[in-house]
């Protein structure tokens, strides 16, 4: 078997600005945001950081459940597009259960497009499918 490649157990669930980040047993760096979450790009940066150690240099597939009722500004947004957070991601699944946010995570997938491919599902079972599918 592989060795361990992140800095963190299995599993072991980080609590950040945004919400729980962690790396699942397959090595998929999840993120589940926090309901209400107020998204200015210091908070965003200060998640990423946390993420990209974690990660310890290695490129992951990446899972993200998003929150109920939060807000994102245009700032993050881009900054969560961009080659700078593209360096530590392989191919992102957006698990979206609001309509709403799902419309607008289509804008965010194109401008992702660029640098690894990104997904919107409302199920988790097929993102992590589809996840699997991008190694």
């Amino acid at each position: 078997m592989k060795s361990w490649p992140y800095k963190i157990k299995p599993n072991e669930i980080v609590s950040t600005e945004i919400g729980g980040v962690w790396i699942n047993e397959d090595g998929i760096l999840v993120m589940k945001y926090d309901n209400n979450l107020d998204f200015q790009l210091e908070k965003a940066k200060s998640a990423i950081k946390i993420c990209e150690e974690m990660l310890n240099g290695n490129k992951a597939l990446v899972m993200i459940f998003t929150g109920e009722f939060g807000k994102m500004p245009d700032e993050t947004q881009k900054y969560l597009a961009s080659k700078e957070v593209a360096k530590h991601r392989k191919a992102v699944a957006l698990v979206i259960n609001n309509l709403v946010y799902r419309l607008a995570a289509l804008n965010i997938t194109r401008m992702r497009s660029e640098y690894y491919p990104t997904e919107v599902f409302t199920d988790e079972a097929k993102a992590l499918k589809w996840l699997k599918q991008q190694q």
